[in-house]
Parts: structure tokens; sequence; C-alpha cells
């Protein structure tokens, strides 16, 4: 799922279809046939332009372009040339021009494409350790990450090479064995600090200064945190668990200075009551979430902040159902204004 800068097109896409709906004309849809085997690895929406998209259909990168005048969907580009599957790509947030890919071909695990010259990567890395995600600095155009299996591994552009992996060396010392890290976020506020979740229920934060030593970690828990997100305030951080600890955890918000002092959780629309404090297991399982920008009618961006809760906030402004296909199920685009803050989740 994505949501385009000016907050007003969503794309959901399943291995069928690529949706686009509005959310000021949620009955008016645009469907892209993708006809994959599977769901999509990656879809992203242009940070600064809402007229370009992208999504990774197995070994390919497909550029579209989305006419928002016509409610029309095209493809413009594919970057290919790969081999085995691309597994994560990212918009670059500083520089318009730049993409990112990362793949398990060895002699093109990481690429960096700049739009007005597609004919070839700017830059082609090799990585004997299949990179799973990679993503761009939110406040430099040098500084990109990616997650192996032995961490994540930090890298300056102007220098081609990476610098120092980001692993805990007191723990390595007691467990011999570095947890996989399933997902990481950049912060949209501090310069080089980035926040993780693995697969032994680890929330960090760290200094990419400071590789050796996270600063701040709390864990292992029991629950398998799948996905991170910082706020774009910055002041939070957001953690979605696995299906199985959905029901229990729901939406986790932390405070992203300091675990110990927690942010007021964000409970999430259960489908039959407004509000549920307490998230019982007949709850959709939520597996993604996007921030949208929302406009006042003084035409002034609505603040974040986490102040009362109330039911009123849960309740959805907009729903969409998306066809799945035979190997991909339905999804739902719900569309929830929690307070002072929109959140787009996709729901399976």
């Amino acid at each position: 799922m994505a949501v385009d800068q000016s907050g007003q097109y969503a794309a959901l896409s399943s291995a069928l279809e690529l949706t686009v709906l509005s959310f000021t004309r949620p009955s008016q849809t645009h469907r892209f046939p993708l006809n994959l085997k599977h769901d999509p690895v990656g879809l992203k929406w242009h940070p600064n332009d809402a007229n370009q998209l992208a999504i990774i259909r197995h070994n390919r990168c497909e550029l579209l372009f989305w006419n928002t005048t016509k409610m029309q969907l095209n493809s413009t580009c594919t970057l290919g040339g790969y081999v085995r599957p691309i597994t994560s790509f990212d918009w670059s947030p500083v520089s318009p021009y730049l993409l990112v890919t990362s793949s398990t071909d060895q002699f093109r695990a990481i690429c960096i494409w700049d739009l007005r010259d597609l004919s070839r990567p700017a830059h082609a890395i090799e990585s004997l350790s299949d990179p799973s995600i990679v993503k761009w600095n939110r406040l430099s155009n040098h500084y990109f990450a990616s997650a192996h299996r032995s961490g994540i591994r930090l890298w300056d552009l102007r220098a081609n090479i990476s610098e120092p992996y980001l692993m805990d060396r007191c723990a390595l010392s007691r467990t011999q064995t570095p947890p996989t890290v399933l997902d990481f976020d950049w912060s949209p506020i501090v310069d080089h600090e980035l926040a993780t979740v693995t697969d032994e229920g680890l929330l960090a934060v760290w200094h990419t200064k400071q590789p050796d030593c996270p600063q701040q970690q709390i864990g292992p828990t029991d629950v398998r945190f799948v996905r991170i997100f910082y706020a774009p305030s910055g002041e939070q951080i957001l953690t979605l668990s696995d299906k199985i600890g959905w029901p229990k955890h729901g939406l986790g918000v932390w405070n992203a200075h300091n675990f110990e002092k927690t942010a007021p959780r964000l409970w999430r629309f259960d489908g039959s009551q407004s509000v549920s404090n307490h998230p019982v297991p007949s709850d959709p399982v939520v597996t993604d979430v996007a921030w949208r920008t929302y406009v006042l009618g003084s035409g002034e961006n609505l603040q974040l902040n986490f102040a009362e809760e109330t039911e009123e906030c849960f309740k959805p402004e907009v729903e969409f159902i998306s066809n799945g296909s035979e190997n991909s199920k339905s999804g739902k685009c719900l569309c929830v204004n929690v307070n002072c803050i929109h959140i787009d989740t996709h729901i399976i």
C-alpha cells in the first residue's frame, strides 16, 4: 500500500492488480493489471511527485505514471537487468531523481538509479550477503542502509564502500549469533538515527556513528515485531506485530527518545466496535501503515500529537475493498483519523 505526497490518492496492490483510489472520490477507482504469481514486494509513491510511483514485479522495478486528470495509470519504464528477484527499493526523500533497489543478484545487489538517465544504474554495488531491505537516510542524499543476515549495513555514496555494521558487540559475545533484522526505519528529525526490530523481539534505536551498541533497546520479548515506522514528527515509533501477535498487541506506539516513557497507545478499529481498548482475536490483521498528509480547511497541515483518544477518532473515514487472486488474499484499505493523526492501514 502507498499514499501519495498530496494525501489525495492511495494505491493498493495484490498479485492480480494494482488499484488506485481517490480519498475524495472513493467510488472512482482505476485498476492496473499485474497478473503476478505472488504479491509485489514493494509499492511506493514518489515523495515529491504525485504523478510517479513504482512497483516491484519479481525481478523488475516498474515506473508508473499516474494521470490525475484522467484517473489513469500507465507504465513508463522498467529498471531491468536483474536475473534474481528484487527484494526492496526506496525513493530518495532528499534527491528527487534518485532511487535505490536491492536484489539477490550478487553483482547488482544494490543499485542507485538516476531518473534522468535510466539506461544503466548510476552506481552498482556487489554484496555476498543478500540485502532484504534498503532505505535512504531521510536527511541526507549520500547515506542509505541495507538489512542483511548479519545486521544493518551502512553506505556512503561518496565512498561507494560500506561502513561498519550496526551490531551490538556485547550481545554477540553472549549469544554468538546475531539476530535477524526484520525491518528498520530512519528518523525524520535526527540525522544518522534509525530504529530496528529483530526476530528475537528486540526493538532498538541506533546512532550510526556509534555502531557497536544501540542508544536504547527493549527486549527480547515474546512479541514478534515485523514492521517499524517513525511518526512524521519523529517523536514516536510505531510497531506492527505479526499475525499471531496482532490480536494481543495491535499497533504499538513508543516514545522515540525513551522507551521507558511509552507514548499513549493507538488502539485500532476492530471492525465491529468504534474503538477497542483491549484488542480481541476477531479483529482483522493490519499488515501495513502509511502516513497521509491531512490538510485543514484553512490549508494548514494538521499537527501530529498523541492527546486524548476518543471513539470518534477511530471511525474509518474511507474504506475500500480490493479483490485478491488465488495467490493473494483480498485487501482492505482503511483510512482512520486517530485524534490528530491520520493513518492509512492495509488489512488482510
